[in-house]
């Protein structure tokens, strides 16, 4: 496990295990060392979880290049009604299936490891992008789940 300043950068393996010990899914199991959308969507529709899809605002303009959405924005907008500032949160992005890393990091240090992301990568890119992202808020088992459609869902396990 490499330790990085406000964040633990760890394999998806490490980030199963970590879900597996807090049972996370219940008694679901992820099938592979990837975490991705459709093992956490299946999951959910087999315990019988409502997954409902919420638009993110100005989704369309962000994706056109018009306007920037900054991490603090995403976090306003994709976690409203969630208490989330004590939270260690797995986060899983479209560069963690290239790179075969997720972020492991206390939400107090959120905006400082979305505003630095390109440090953990050795690439030049924002953090924020029209992509899907995975938000496992580890305290209260809820993944916040970032569609690249411009939509989110809450889904409490």
């Amino acid at each position: 496990m490499v330790v990085k300043n406000i964040c633990q950068v760890i394999s998806f393996s490490e980030a199963k295990n970590i879900l597996a010990k807090l049972q996370f899914f219940g008694n679901e199991s992820i099938a592979d060392d990837f975490i991705n959308e459709i093992h956490i969507l299946s999951i959910a529709k087999r315990l019988g979880k409502e997954v409902q899809f919420l638009p993110i605002s100005n989704w369309d303009e962000f994706e056109a290049g018009r306007i920037d959405i900054l991490p603090e924005q995403l976090v306003d907008v994709c976690f409203r009604g969630l208490e989330y500032h004590d939270e260690k949160l797995i986060i899983i992005t479209m560069e963690s299936y290239t790179s075969k890393k997720v972020f492991l990091v206390d939400f107090v240090h959120y905006v400082e490891f979305a505003n630095t992301y390109d440090s953990y990568l050795c690439e030049n890119i924002d953090f924020v992008q029209p992509a899907d992202y995975i938000f496992l808020l580890l305290n209260q088992k809820i993944v916040v789940y970032i569609h690249h459609d411009g939509m989110f869902a809450h889904i409490k396990f």
